[in-house]
């Protein structure tokens, strides 16, 4: 088995063919996204309809900061409907992308699947007016000056998305950790130890609120047949220590994300994905690399507010270009 991976990975495309393939995936892409609506459920246009709603009779009034931020940026392109939208932000998005490709041009067939994963992913849950989009700007300069992506996540908190604070200030505790020396780094960890604590003493409150969030958002949401890959608390006492039980459960559950194969087949692809790129974390774990760093405190932050295995595969497109560039540079 292993020497197949192996020669999967060795696989290289001549440049003509390179060329050719992505020249025609682009175009294809682009007829996918103008008819996405006639393909996907409604479902999954919920938000970017609303939004288009808010935009086009100005409700910016009636909805919280992150919706009314996103909408108010949405409406300088000063469009109405949502096709249009998708449309135009295809256009933006190539303007990063085929860039990108260019700039991390590589004829293994390993990356070209990975960039293609990565194109059909942002056409079916980034690429349209929505919170994910902004999201994704927020993340183009963390990709270009990723040693400061804490500003870039905290400002983000601040205008848009309040957790991106707390992202940005576990990214800033990863960061100093790393770069800790390893003589250093126990007293370190016992620092943190402390720290949480007194955190979760003086804030109770607060802290209450973050790590049951979950079940605050999922407890509308029981019988709801759109939340069929839903996540729920395992253990249901009260209290603040089953709370950070609940969290490393639902950390591991969403790392290893077995149980979806208990309820549907169907799941597999991402079931595989997403353990893949468990074993990618885990191998990354010793790189002194801020893009792992950003990774890290992604996936710490999810524990704390996904409320299904939908909304982590979205809120994770937007983090493609982190995980290709750190396979890219791999040693091969």
């Amino acid at each position: 088995m292993k020497k197949l991976i192996k020669i999967f990975e060795r696989i290289e495309l001549k440049n003509q063919l390179y060329v050719g393939v992505w020249i025609g995936i682009i175009i294809v892409q682009g007829a996918f996204i103008f008819n996405i609506q006639k393909i996907f459920p409604p479902k999954y246009f919920f938000d970017s309809n609303h939004i288009v709603k808010l935009i086009n009779y100005n409700l910016y009034s009636t909805v919280d900061q992150s919706y009314k931020v996103t909408a108010k940026l949405f409406s300088l392109l000063n469009l109405k409907i949502l096709s249009d939208y998708n449309m135009v932000l295809y256009i933006i998005f190539l303007i990063f992308f085929i860039p990108y490709l260019y700039k991390y041009y590589n004829k293994k067939l390993k990356i070209s699947i990975l960039n293609m994963i990565y194109l059909f992913l942002s056409s079916v849950y980034l690429i349209r007016p929505g919170k994910e989009f902004l999201q994704f700007l927020i993340l183009m300069f963390c990709f270009k000056w990723t040693k400061y992506s804490s500003v870039f996540l905290i400002l983000g908190g601040l205008i848009f998305r309040k957790y991106l604070i707390l992202q940005g200030l576990i990214f800033i505790f990863i960061q100093i950790y790393k770069n800790t020396t390893r003589k250093n780094k126990k007293k370190l960890r016992i620092i943190y130890f402390l720290g949480i604590l007194i955190v979760s003493i003086l804030f109770k409150g607060l802290v209450t609120e973050i790590l049951g969030s979950r079940m605050g958002v999922n407890q509308w949401r029981e019988n709801d047949l759109n939340a069929a890959t839903i996540i729920n608390d395992i253990i249901q006492s009260k209290g603040m220590i089953f709370l950070y039980i609940n969290y490393f459960i639902n950390t591991m559950r969403l790392l290893f994300p077995i149980e979806l194969i208990l309820k549907s087949i169907k799941y597999s692809p991402y079931v595989l994905f997403q353990f893949w790129f468990t074993v990618k974390l885990y191998k990354w774990r010793f790189k002194k690399n801020d893009k792992v760093y950003l990774l890290y405190s992604f996936i710490i932050v999810s524990g704390f507010f996904e409320p299904d295995y939908g909304s982590f595969l979205r809120h994770t497109v937007p983090y493609f270009i982190f995980i290709i560039e750190l396979n890219f540079k791999e040693k091969r």
